[in-house]
Parts: C-alpha cells; structure tokens; sequence
C-alpha cells in the first residue's frame, strides 16, 4: 500500500479488501484531508482500471463535499486478484466490499454506490445482496437485464456490443483496439469463430454461444429476477439512444412496483435525455442537436442525491417528480410522476399499402384507420447484403474514439444516434410505411410496440422495425427501434422454428422514446430482417446460434387485412 497527498485529499493505493472466499480485490481510498472522520462513502467498482476513466476526478469533487470514495478493480482484473468472469461474482463481491468498506474506521455506516455501465450493473447486483451498510445506489447508462439488455434483445444477438465491449475485456492486449477490423470480424461465420480470429478465447466468450435462451445462467445474473430483494433508493440516469434504455425504464417501474421496501418503492427516480451511451456531456446525438438546455451533470445530480441518502440532507430530493423526461422535438425538460405516464392514450397505428412498400418511393401508408383487405408486402432478406446500421442505440463517436486509442471508431462515426434514414430507406428489402402530413402536433412519450403479422420461406429469420420523424424537407430522422428473433417470437426461454408460410404475429419491443412529432411532420415505420452490424445476421437456416457457416435468403411477407392487423402501437400524450 502506498500513500499520497494531492488535491486536497489523501489517497491510500492498492489496499487489499478480502472476500469471502480468501480473494483479494485492490481499493484505492480517497479521504478529506485536515477533515476529522468518520465519513459517508462513495464506492465505485470497476472493471476498466480503478485508477482510470475519470475516478481521480470524481473521486475528488466528491471528497471535496466531504465525501470518502473508494474505487474497487472487479475481481480478476488490473491490481485484483482471482479470475474474471463478467456478472458472475459481482453481487456476492459487492455485498462483501460494501462491508468491508463499512466496517473501517474511515466510514461512518452509509455507504452509496456510483458508476456508469459495467460499473452500474454491479450497483444493482451488489444490492440485491442488502448489506446493512448500502443505503442508496445511483447507476447510470445501464439495464437490469444482461440478456435482454446487453446480449439478446429481442433474441437478436448485440454484435456490436459483443464485438467492442467483450474484446476489449480479455487478454493482456486487449486495450488497444486499433488491433481488430471490425468490419471483417463482424462478418465471420460461423460467428462464434470471430474471437479466435480476433486471438481471443475466452471462456465467458464462449459461453454466450452456449446460452442463447434465457435460462437458469442468465436468470441468475438478472436483476429483473432479484428485484424484491433490493431494498434502496436508486437514481437512474440514461439516454434515449443508450444500448440500455430499455433495462432502465424496467427498472424504475420494477422497483416501484417490486421493490423490498417501502422506502425503496417510493423512492426511485429516472433521468433520461437526448443521449447515446456515455454522451450526456453533449448537446448532440448524432446529426441532431438539441442544444445546451439538453445538458446535466451527472455528479451534481448524484450529489444531491448522496446528500440526502448518506447525510441525511432536507434538500427536497424525495419530494421531487421521480421521473424527470426530455422531449425531443420539444427539446425540454419535463417533470413526470410516474412511467408510463397515467395520461397516455395508446393508440394503434395500422399498416397498409397495395402490395408494394417497398422503399419510401412505395404505396405503404400508417393511420389510424384499421386495414382492409389488402395484399401483403413482399421483400427478400439476403444475410450478405445486409440492412446496414444507421444511428440508432448505442456508443457514440467519441466513446469508440476513446476505446481505440484515437485509433479508428468502431463501425464508423453514423452508429449511434440521431441520424437521416433516407439512404436506409431506398432499398427494396426496407418496408416503408408513412402517415400524412400531421395537422396538428402529436407527442410520443413511452413504450413502443409493433405487433406484426408475417411470414417467412424460412425455418428461422428476424423482423426489425424502426419509428421515424419525417420533417416537410424530407429528412427522416429515427426515433427508436427494436427486433424480434424469429424462434423467440413466442418466448425468449424456448426456441421454437417457423413454419415456413404461416402467417404468424410478431412482437417488436422498441424499447421506449419521448418525442414531439410537430405539425406537418409525418410518422414513418420501417419493417426489415436486418440492422448489422447493430445486430448480427439471421443466417435465415433455423440451425444453432453461432455456428452455421451457411446462409441462404429469406423471402418475406408481412401481412395487414382484417384477418392480420399488422400495426404500430404509439403511447400517445394528449393536451397539447
């Protein structure tokens, strides 16, 4: 253990906290210095360096405020000891490093934990495990759901997610990821080969391979499953285009309805704005800006929020609206007192078209109007021609940018965000259905669901659906998205193929959004079987997950008549 003086405070490196099982994890301990203890305590666990990634900053505006703060490496990574195997470990080794971190003389008993990502979903799981210590958590840009979340939305596997974030956490090399050609390695088959191309071979790589479904390992790792056990306040911030915006809204309805205690239900609160993942520092997301009022700071707000649950703070933190809403086109901030909003008037918005919608130059139109009886639109889904990511949920440029080591940005600088759809939208494989110049302003705010009835030539293919924004000029700018893998159209725990030709529905969860579609605007929905390298390619062949080497197309058919009632269900807001 080593010892320094900096910043106004003094700094204890690489101090060994034990485990229950004899592991030790390194703790760097930042202390007021000329301040007489003890202190409430910030933690922070980590497995990206816990002397890295902003922690000696945070680490000092929060000691500045009279704060400890402890940043912890996760077992098996950087100056700890034990082997890494993501998620595993994480709640019984945050439930024994918040004990230990209450039980030193440092610590005066109040104990809260802060991060963002990896270092929020150990939040959630170490809480589960309710120490005496833990008093309130506050996770920022991440979901309750490894699979849903992070893995498998949909049932659709998260290349993207896999190939940056999965690489870059094995093997000694694995921080300089100017080493990889993601385009190449995105497109390896069979996929679960694209490690080992990449010189890597992890066993928790391959155990995602083997876990497809959501089963006991997943279950087991999932705080959607531990939610009455967890018996603190949680602040949750997230961002619209986040990869893990729709683990968060579960989560806070979860935890109001689930939570362990009375305390912890009444007191959830949700933050999200404009954002992709790890951008809440900027204005924009991707080609949108929503100016400077679309701006927080994440440590003031935690402050606030620390102040209350460590100190015991009157500063009206739990008094407030729980759910605070930015409103994109709007381009406000919004109070709420509850997710979803009580007010919403769910409103179905049918597909419908003369048997080509193909391409926004196609006859498909959206309305409130049910569907006649019309022909169904047509398309070929072909794995090596892909529907190419355009924006969307994920990390922006400069999180990618920061991960390479001002190498060059993964999949290039249109993957996350706000972006204009239209060169997604000449192609004849994208279905493109759109409404009429609205004649009034119409406001989004909430879940958002496409159920759609389809048909496939194959034993198994994806269905992908996209809501979009279309201004008078012409720009078509996405809102959200989702997508359904075709043998977890039924359940995400037991795969079951198509039958080839039967007309069967479809449900695409695209998560949630908050959105003014201004007069004169029009709501567009797109329909495909692809959005790579967001997600992987359905080698459309119904044979196990990663491992054809073999694709073939997919001839689709999506259905809207009387007997099909294909159509997107928007979660509208009324009074304005």
């Amino acid at each position: 253990m080593s010892v320094f003086h900096h910043a106004g405070m003094d700094t204890l490196v690489d101090v060994k906290a034990p485990m229950r099982d004899g592991v030790h994890l390194s703790a760097d301990i930042y202390l007021p210095r000329d301040q007489r203890g003890p202190f409430p305590t910030i933690l922070r666990r980590t497995p990206y360096d816990n002397a890295a990634m902003g922690t000696t900053e945070d680490a000092a505006y929060f000691v500045q405020r009279g704060y400890a703060f402890v940043a912890v490496d996760c077992r098996g990574r950087f100056d700890s000891e034990g082997s890494f195997s993501p998620w595993v470990d994480e709640a019984r080794d945050g439930h024994d490093t918040i004990e230990w971190v209450g039980g030193q003389p440092w610590c005066d008993g109040n104990v809260g934990m802060h991060g963002s990502s990896y270092m929020g979903c150990v939040q959630w799981l170490a809480a589960s495990e309710h120490s005496e210590y833990l008093k309130c958590i506050a996770p920022r840009i991440v979901g309750t759901s490894i699979y849903d979340d992070w893995m498998f939305p949909g049932g659709a596997f998260h290349l993207s997610f896999f190939l940056h974030w999965n690489l870059r956490m094995t093997g000694r090399s694995s921080q300089n990821l100017t080493l990889y050609n993601y385009e190449e390695l995105a497109r390896v088959l069979p996929l679960r080969e694209a490690p080992k191309r990449a010189g890597r071979g992890a066993t928790h790589l391959d155990l995602l391979f083997e876990h497809p479904s959501y089963d006991s390992m997943w279950k087991s790792v999932s705080v959607n499953e531990r939610m009455s056990q967890i018996k603190v306040p949680i602040l949750q911030v997230n961002g619209w285009y986040d990869y893990f915006l729709g683990g968060t809204v579960r989560g806070f309805a979860g935890m109001r309805r689930e939570g362990g205690t009375e305390l912890a239900r009444r007191n959830q609160k949700m933050v999200i704005g404009p954002w992709y993942h790890g951008g809440n520092l900027r204005t924009n997301a991707g080609e949108v800006d929503f100016g400077f009022g679309s701006l927080l700071d994440p440590r003031a707000l935690e402050l606030r929020w620390f102040d209350r649950w460590l100190k015991g703070a009157t500063n009206g933190v739990d008094t407030e609206a729980p759910v605070r809403l930015f409103v994109m086109g709007a381009d406000q901030w919004r109070d709420e007192q509850e997710w979803p909003l009580a007010r919403t008037e769910y409103t179905a918005f049918s597909l419908h078209s003369r048997g080509s919608a193909n391409s926004f130059r196609g006859d498909g139109t959206l309305s409130t109007e049910p569907p006649g009886d019309e022909p169904p639109d047509r398309y070929a889904y072909d794995p090596e021609d892909p529907v190419p990511t355009r924006g969307g949920n994920g990390f922006g440029p400069q999180l990618s940018l920061a991960f390479t080591q001002g190498g060059p940005q993964v999949f290039g600088p249109q993957y996350a965000g706000a972006y204009d759809q239209r060169p997604v939208e000449g192609r004849q494989d994208v279905l493109v259905y759109t409404t009429e110049p609205l004649t009034e302003d119409l406001e989004v705010t909430g879940p958002v669901v496409l159920k759609l009835y389809a048909a496939s030539d194959a034993p198994d293919t994806d269905f992908t659906a996209k809501l979009v924004d279309v201004h008078p000029s012409g720009y078509a700018v996405n809102v959200c998205d989702g997508i359904v893998r075709g043998r977890y159209r039924e359940s995400r725990a037991e795969a079951k193929p198509i039958t080839p030709g039967k007309v069967e529905e479809f449900t695409i969860d695209m998560w949630a959004t908050s959105n003014l579609f201004k007069k004169g605007h029009r709501v567009r929905l797109e329909v495909s079987s692809s959005n790579f390298p967001h997600f992987d390619r359905n080698p459309n062949t119904g044979h196990d997950f990663g491992a054809d080497a073999e694709i073939r197309v997919a001839r689709q058919e999506v259905h809207h008549s009387r007997q099909y009632p294909s159509h997107l269900l928007l979660p509208v807001i009324p009074g304005r």
